[in-house]
């Protein structure tokens, strides 16, 4: 039923869903790895499959301190009716504790889903949160029947390195992995089908074109108004909610996006287009690998 319900209330990610249901049923320990932009429907994906039935979920704090990340794994153990013994220094004795907190209540026979989410922000300061996961899950997990373990980050750069890519901490140590890409054009129709836009295809593919598929964004659009509307709304008018979902987006993607920014700002300036040796030029910086 649970499933049933995630299948209806989803638009696409019909073969994701599949993945996660064959995972959620496996008799062996199964460790996913997903990621994808943000804003793309990672977390919402996650939470419909499997709702409430959690053992323990956390969420990463963006641009939090390493202070933060602690504080949110130690409301996240409380939440879930787990004891904190002791304040947190480290990442490893963080995840230790939630093993023995684990050891304490799961049941053999017991399906145990642990999602950890937005894993990249709790990197804050390298604190090496990939390292303690790495040993949470050879130590423990990995030696369970009927446990998932689910890390999930929206810097997509740092969850290849350290994660998919990685050549230690998590390196060989993964079941699985799933990208979560935004919605084609068709899946967009389908999102403002069902949410009562009578809108025409041309102006379905206009939506397109400026929101890229990317389904929050999709849900700040009112059917009460015309897609020019929506966009003067969302962008243009005193206090637009995606006035500066540009900065936001560049933060959670790279620890110094000012460069990208800077970019981009400058390629919005000449709508010719600019070579390499132009940029290199007008923004004062040698056109070599850190350019790259």
């Amino acid at each position: 039923h649970q499933n049933h319900i995630a299948m209806e209330t989803i638009i696409g990610r019909k073969e994701e869903i599949k993945k996660l249901e064959a995972l959620s049923i496996s008799r062996r320990p199964e460790f996913l790895a997903l990621y994808g932009r943000r804003r793309v429907g990672k977390t919402f994906l996650i939470n419909q499959v499997f709702k409430e039935h959690f053992a323990f979920k956390m969420t990463g704090v963006i641009e939090g301190s390493l202070q933060d990340q602690f504080t949110a794994f130690t409301d996240a153990m409380e939440e879930y009716g787990y004891e904190v013994s002791e304040p947190l220094k480290d990442w490893m004795s963080a995840f230790i504790m939630l093993k023995n907190a684990l050891k304490k209540t799961k049941e053999s026979t017991q399906h145990c889903v642990i999602f950890i989410d937005e894993l990249p922000a709790m990197d804050a300061g390298n604190s090496n949160v990939a390292s303690a996961i790495g040993y949470f899950w050879n130590n423990w997990a990995s030696l369970q029947e009927n446990i998932l373990l689910i890390i999930c980050g929206s810097a997509t750069s740092w969850m290849i390195t350290n994660v998919i890519d990685s050549k230690g901490g998590l390196h060989d140590r993964l079941t699985d992995e799933m990208h979560i890409h935004p919605f084609s054009l068709k899946e967009t129709e389908e999102y403002l089908n069902a949410n009562m836009f009578i809108w025409n295809r041309l102006m379905t593919l206009q939506t397109y074109m400026v929101f890229g598929g990317i389904p929050y964004y999709l849900s700040l659009l009112s059917p009460k108004y015309g897609l020019t509307e929506n966009i003067d709304r969302l962008f243009f008018s005193a206090d637009a909610e995606l006035d500066t979902e540009n900065q936001r987006l560049f933060k959670s993607l790279f620890k110094n996006p000012q460069p990208y920014l800077q970019i981009v700002q400058l390629l919005t300036e000449h709508k010719r287009g600019l070579t390499r040796n132009e940029i290199s030029e007008k923004i004062g910086k040698e056109t070599g690998g850190h350019l790259s």
